[in-house]
């Protein structure tokens, strides 16, 4: 009677407490401050429990890991997401798991791709630019355009400068799902002076022909030269790069054209033609 009396014992201990966790895990669930946004989304989570529980678990979509009853998660990646919580209780239950499919809605934006022409650089004292946004999925955009705005303008946009030097670029672009992203660069456009460019030469009239040492004449304001570039039409060698070639040679008769390219160190490239130098 005893033995049977111990058995019924730990049999209604055994229900009352498998009862007893099923009553609490009943409980379990997860709120949230938002579900739909633009990447990247933050999202507060919060687990709604009674007291018997004691430890929580989320799973944002690799697997479960110990947290806190209140978590913070960033969604950099657009996309749906399915979010799962289970909760451990204090006697050592572990309660079923609460998931919830495609809960968390991750809109896209597309970082702003922006394409200038003639180029980054206006060479030769040009001052108009036309800007063009080739951002995918763009319903409208605004441009600040070296201060000067241009709100909810069409794809293509030009614009001119008065004065040389940096000027900045920032843009504003909204996808169609609504989410914005922007551009911004201080230094964008670079605006220089025209420069010029010239050449001299020392000739040599031999029996063979002529021989020719060229020197270069480069004004390009506070600019350096960085490359060169010597075409020499019927010349010995044809072509140069050094800054001041020496004996080239033109050993047949004739008009013979030469011509100096130059690059300066902001990426302009200049080019000198004389037709009948030699």
């Amino acid at each position: 009677m005893k033995t049977a009396l111990g058995f019924w014992f730990c049999l209604s201990v055994f229900f009352f407490q498998s009862f007893e966790g099923k009553a609490q895990c009943s409980t379990l669930d997860f709120k949230v401050d938002v579900t739909k946004g633009c990447a990247p989304l933050v999202v507060k989570f919060g687990a709604v429990k009674d007291t018997a529980v004691k430890t929580i678990e989320w799973d944002f979509g690799s697997g479960f890991n110990l947290g806190k009853d209140s978590i913070y998660k960033i969604f950099t990646v657009a996309g749906k997401y399915t979010i799962s919580i289970r909760a451990t209780l204090k006697n050592g239950s572990v309660c079923n798991t609460i998931t919830k499919v495609d809960f968390i809605e991750v809109l896209p934006v597309a970082a702003p791709n922006i394409i200038v022409q003639p180029g980054r650089t206006l060479c030769s004292g040009q001052r108009k630019i036309t800007f063009i946004d080739s951002t995918l999925n763009t319903a409208s955009r605004d441009w600040v355009i070296n201060g000067k705005s241009h709100l909810n303008t069409p794809q293509l946009i030009t614009d001119s400068f008065l004065t040389t030097g940096y000027k900045s670029l920032l843009v504003v672009v909204v996808n169609k799902y609504g989410c914005s992203s922007i551009f911004s660069d201080d230094k964008y456009i670079n605006v220089t002076d025209s420069a010029a460019s010239n050449f001299c030469a020392a000739i040599k009239e031999t029996n063979v022909g002529i021989t020719a040492d060229f020197t270069p004449n480069v004004f390009a304001s506070d600019r350096t030269v960085s490359s060169y570039l010597w075409s020499f039409s019927g010349g010995s060698p044809s072509t140069d790069t050094t800054s001041s070639p020496t004996g080239i040679k033109f050993p047949t008769t004739g008009f013979h054209p030469v011509t100096l390219k130059v690059k300066l160190s902001d990426g302009c490239i200049f080019s000198k033609t004389i037709d009948s130098f030699i």
